[in-house]
């Protein structure tokens, strides 16, 4: 999507990741310092309380499943607060009805934890059904402009047989994966992009 020079980013939960994609100017945003120190405009700080004052940005990147993290419906509300009219907010998240989670007790529940893994450590995450997720986001005054589902294919891998190199193998043909409509509805990350009404 272009961004005009002048625009106002947060990159919420950077984590020392600007995605190559986001112009020098933008503000990365994280709760730890050593990840963001080496950003040109580094903020630390929580998503939950994001320390900036109403209206300020004109973008919201929150990707990395970073919301996974958090509380889900105060950050929604913090995105809105500082977003000015008609921004943007880009939010991946993961949800509760990958079908990795499919043997789990959090399998298509609003809100729960899950098992996970992240760098190939097992964790514990907060999981979202994408319901949950855009029921939130309409209450908040966000509307709908594009959904997403990321990682179609590479959840089955994870169900069927717990191998993480397989799955990052299948996971390039996610493309294809997308076609059906069956597969999206259990992905296992969502990338969502909505417009602060005015």
């Amino acid at each position: 999507m272009p961004i005009p020079a002048d625009c106002a980013i947060l990159n919420a939960g950077a984590g020392g990741n600007d995605l190559d994609l986001l112009p020098d100017n933008t503000i990365n945003l994280d709760i730890s310092e050593r990840r963001i120190q080496s950003s040109t405009f580094p903020v630390v700080g929580s998503v939950e309380a994001v320390p900036f004052k109403d209206h300020c940005v004109d973008i919201v990147l929150c990707i990395g499943s970073v919301i996974n993290y958090a509380d889900a419906a105060l950050t929604i509300s913090e995105f809105e607060r500082v977003l000015r009219p008609n921004g943007m907010l880009i939010l991946e998240f993961e949800s509760s009805k990958s079908a990795e989670l499919i043997t789990q007790e959090a399998f298509g529940r609003s809100a729960a934890v899950a098992e996970t893994f992240y760098c190939g450590r097992a964790e514990a995450v907060w999981v979202y059904s994408p319901k949950y997720i855009f029921n939130l986001l309409r209450a908040a005054g966000f509307t709908a402009r594009k959904h997403v589902a990321v990682h179609v294919l590479s959840p089955w891998i994870l169900l069927l047989l717990r191998n993480l190199n397989a799955a990052t193998l299948i996971a390039r043909l996610d493309r294809v994966g997308r076609q059906f409509a069956c597969l999206n509805r259990f992905a296992s990350n969502h990338l969502v992009f909505y417009q602060k009404c005015t």
